[in-house]
């Protein structure tokens, strides 16, 4: 008789804990709600017409001259009121002024401004909350946040330092499609470092001497002096960092035909690569490829030991991610880490820096971020005086 009455306490006072959590957790809820509601009528009293949020969104690309005509390459436009849509100055030609970046084909230009705001304010919400306080779907509040951190993912390597993956394993709780099936989440960290060993272990056995080496550049340059004069004129302006096509014509004195067939050619011949928003870089040499995986090589025997500022900010990050987004990802550990990098540095990351970073990711589609996977070592953020 005793027993079953303590087991009947037992059961009550279990019932009465896990009904308090939720209680609490729910209370929760509803108090970033009511907060995310306040941000966003505030908002719209800042934004209360289709033109402010235009031209808030296009301003900072337009001081920062990122827009060009794609006729003439002019950065003035002359933006019709309420529309996405400028004249340029020196042309007349008018034209869609997010064509080929990260608001292309956007429907929704007011949840982007908001959403952009959020991340500079430093305010973050989970996307279930903005998908109801701000109407649009949850997908496409996931889509436009995992854009904002992939572009600002891609400029963090100031005030970091780079650490293995695996260090972040115990908040990788929630489930992507790189997961394996039955497997926890955190399972997914194991998975990639066996994959990227057996990847290294085959780069490794093919690496050529430096004989070969040299042969190699003799052959490159053999290859050169086989293009034709148009070709070599666009492998001349060619660079590590990406121009767009319009530019190269403009640069090269080509005609817009000329300058294609001759790019393409020059895909062909691995001298060039084509990147997003029809950008063009100069192909890495298999020469520069193998110099990297002999370095990644050495990195994969780095001392998997955190230095004492990052030692400092990791708890830093793990605190972040359990609050805001109840853990994480693997496949998605290089957003957290540039959403963090915004939460600490209200400096750096202000509005006008995250939009420019943005433009200047050009168009990052679903099929992209579906596709992407964070390496095995990440940049983590190391100034944390603002927190």
């Amino acid at each position: 008789m005793n027993f079953s009455i303590r087991f009947y306490v037992c059961n009550v006072y279990a019932e009465d804990l896990i009904m308090t959590e939720e209680n609490k957790q729910n209370k929760q809820r509803a108090q970033e709600k009511i907060k995310l509601i306040e941000l966003y009528r505030q908002f719209n009293g800042r934004f209360p017409t289709i033109e402010n949020v235009w031209c808030a969104l296009l301003q900072p690309a337009l001081v920062a001259m990122l827009i060009f005509c794609r006729e003439c390459q002019s950065t003035n436009f002359i933006r019709k009121v309420g529309t996405r849509k400028g004249k340029c100055q020196r042309c007349g030609l008018w034209q869609s002024l997010t064509a080929g970046g990260y608001l292309s084909n956007t429907r929704r230009p007011r949840a982007w401004l908001f959403s952009l705001n959020l991340v500079a304010e430093k305010q973050f919400f989970s996307t279930e909350l903005v998908h109801e306080v701000v109407g649009v779907s949850q997908s496409s509040a996931a889509h436009i946040f995992k854009t904002v951190g992939f572009a600002v993912g891609t400029k963090l390597d100031e005030d970091t330092e780079q650490v293995q993956s695996s260090v972040f394993k115990e908040v990788f709780c929630h489930r992507s499609r790189e997961t394996p099936k039955d497997k926890h989440p955190a399972e997914e960290e194991k998975y990639f470092e066996r994959s990227e060993n057996e990847s290294q272990a085959d780069a490794n056995v093919s690496l050529p001497s430096e004989g070969a080496a040299q042969d190699e550049v003799e052959a490159l340059k053999s290859l050169f002096a086989t293009l034709s004069e148009s070709e070599q004129k666009i492998a001349r302006l060619l660079s590590s960092t990406p121009v767009h096509a319009d530019i190269l014509t403009r640069d090269s004195g080509l005609s817009v035909p000329l300058t294609a067939s001759s790019l393409t050619f020059l895909e062909l011949a691995g001298v060039a690569a084509r990147l997003a928003g029809d950008r063009y870089v100069l192909a890495e040499t298999t020469v520069e490829k193998n110099a990297k995986l002999r370095n990644g090589a050495a990195d994969a025997n780095m001392n998997s030991e955190l230095s004492q500022s990052q030692a400092e900010v990791l708890p830093l990050f793990l605190a972040f991610c359990r609050r805001i987004f109840s853990g994480l990802s693997r496949k998605w550990l290089h957003y957290y880490l540039a959403m963090f990098s915004c939460y600490l540095d209200e400096h750096k990351w202000d509005y006008a820096a995250i939009s420019t970073a943005c433009f200047e990711a050009g168009y990052i589609g679903g099929r992209r971020l579906l596709n992407y996977v964070s390496p095995r070592f990440v940049r983590l953020p190391i100034q944390a005086s603002s927190i």
